[in-house]
């Protein structure tokens, strides 16, 4: 769901008028940030044994 989103926000942006020459070349870079992110976070879940995660005390 969230990698979904992350499709979207690139269609958006993309589909904006250019300013910059970088500009979709940041987003893309920062997108695939958050993608890494969000399929860390699977790992995680699916594999605590391989990558345990120190968790923020509640």
């Amino acid at each position: 769901m969230v990698l979904d989103l992350t499709g979207e926000v690139y269609r958006r942006f993309a589909a904006l008028p250019e300013y910059h020459l970088n500009d979709v070349g940041d987003v893309v870079r920062h997108i695939h940030a958050i993608q890494k992110i969000v399929s860390a976070r699977v790992a995680y879940r699916t594999n605590p044994e391989r990558f345990p995660v120190s968790r923020r005390p509640q």
